[in-house]
């Protein structure tokens, strides 16, 4: 996305966008902008947002320069002659107008410098980037690959998909077992990757194809960077799933799962509908639904611990 940009924004354009009830104060449109940027480094030509968490939101909401602020339903400050754009839900709104007037326009094509399979299915509508690497697959309608992905064969990449720079679909898993002899033979992964509609995967993630079966990553989910999911696993429709998470092979994520940041999830196990697992939580079993999990939290040390006496 570019952050830097001229953007005019009408009123039409923008009833558009706010379905959430949200209310408009301010001087009339068309409003042009260049930029999208923080409260303390917005200035005339900006729209920010403002949390209502913040414990200066008041006067972040005065001291901003920006023209365009989106804040929560009940903010106070002095507003000055700049349009407020007062929700619920200001972050998800800010992110509306922001995805709906400042992001780059996707060109559909394939980059020269990209590898495709012959037999590879590509959608005229998908997006395949610099120093992509195609195998015998399927991209779908409106799917952008960024640029550096490997996509194995037999991998399914659904609809209006956003793979991230870096990241390996259709990769062997993690299956070795001990001969007789005491070698180490490996399992010859022949399944696939299927990875459904509107999911994004962050950069550099590992995404291993089944052992028989698929690995399968359902509707709508949101992956982080540096994730690596093993064979057999199926990802539920919209779970959430931060960075550098590891999710072992056969693993069942349900629909609606959120997963911190650093997890680790042992190989087999289930994590039910709407579970949550803090940063770093090291999960050996299975999870039921809407249960909310956390690793231990660091604990501050006394000043002298370690030193020699």
């Amino acid at each position: 996305m570019n952050n830097s940009r001229d953007v005019v924004i009408d009123e039409v354009e923008l009833q558009k966008v706010l379905t959430l009830g949200e209310t408009v104060e301010g001087s009339g449109g068309p409003w042009k902008l260049s930029s999208a940027k923080s409260p303390t480094e917005a200035d005339e030509n900006s729209m920010t947002w403002i949390s209502p968490h913040l414990k200066n939101a008041s006067d972040l909401m005065s001291s901003t320069k920006a023209k365009v602020v989106i804040c929560a339903e009940g903010a106070t400050g002095n507003f000055g002659s700049r349009l407020v754009i007062r929700s619920a839900q200001p972050r998800l709104t800010f992110m509306r107008i922001l995805r709906s007037f400042f992001a780059d326009k996707v060109i559909p094509g394939i980059d020269p410098s990209a590898i495709v399979s012959k037999d590879a299915s590509v959608h005229p509508a998908a997006f395949i980037g610099p120093g992509c690497v195609i195998g015998k697959a399927h991209i779908g309608k409106g799917a952008v690959l960024v640029s550096r992905v490997t996509v194995g064969d037999g991998v399914e990449i659904g609809s209006h998909a956003r793979i991230e720079s870096g990241v390996v679909l259709g990769s062997s898993g993690f299956g070795f077992s001990r001969n007789d002899t005491g070698g180490i033979e490996g399992f010859l992964h022949v399944g696939r990757v299927i990875v459904e509609e509107e999911v994004e995967i962050g950069a550099n993630s590992v995404v291993d194809r089944g052992t028989l079966g698929a690995t399968i990553i359902r509707k709508g989910t949101k992956i982080g960077a540096l994730v690596n999911i093993g064979h057999n696993c199926d990802i539920g429709e919209s779970a959430l799933i931060a960075g550098n998470v590891t999710i072992s092979g056969s693993t069942i994520i349900d629909k609606n799962a959120w997963i911190g940041p650093s997890a680790v999830l042992s190989n087999g196990i289930r994590l039910s509908e709407e579970a949550h697992l803090g940063i770093g939580a090291i999960v050996v079993k299975d999870v039921p639904p809407h249960a909310k999990l956390v690793a231990k939290p660091s604990q501050q040390l006394p000043k002298d611990f370690g030193l020699s006496t």
